[in-house]
């Protein structure tokens, strides 16, 4: 979004049974950079550490600049991650990120053909019959997949950049 404006992330936070932690579970935020610049887009303006209300926190946060950064969340030595690109909303990023595939047909290889960046999540919400984004990182495949509109345990929502391949798969 644009410099200065302000959000929220609403973090919840679930044992291995997939049930809300404890009230009182101590969950550490932090901001790290994406990009390649040195300064961080998003600065937290809540408490670094915060305690879990019926498994859940709100950290908030403010824009301050264009660039990609990564929020960080970890509790009971578990780390999950989400990628805040604020550069969107400034230069005018096609709203719909399947606009930008080569092929946005279920399970089948695609490509991102945009000017600037997307998340798997933002993809898997713009894209019909699709739920799970797969990335080729040069080394390995990274998943990032939904089960009725969650995320499932172990995937990571990341970023997509021009001219990434992706595989596009469909469980139905």
């Amino acid at each position: 979004g644009a410099i200065g404006t302000q959000f929220a992330s609403v973090i919840t936070v679930t044992d291995a049974a997939g049930e809300p932690v404890a009230d009182g579970t101590a969950v550490t935020v932090s901001v790290e950079s994406r990009g390649r610049r040195i300064a961080v887009p998003v600065s937290r303006i809540s408490a670094a550490v915060q305690r879990t209300v019926n498994g859940r926190i709100t950290a908030r946060f403010v824009v301050i600049g264009r660039e990609v950064a990564t929020l960080k969340a970890v509790a009971g030595g578990v780390t999950r991650l989400a990628v805040v690109d604020t550069r969107t909303a400034l230069t005018g990023e096609e709203a719909r990120p399947a606009a930008s595939l080569v092929n946005a047909q279920p399970n089948a290889f695609t490509a991102w053909t945009g000017t600037g960046t997307t998340t798997a999540s933002r993809l898997l919400a713009d894209s019909p019959g699709v739920d799970r984004v797969f990335l080729w990182n040069g080394v390995r495949w990274l998943l990032y997949a939904e089960a009725d509109g969650i995320p499932i345990p172990g995937s990571l929502d990341f970023l997509i950049q021009p001219g990434d391949v992706l595989w596009l798969g469909s469980a139905r």
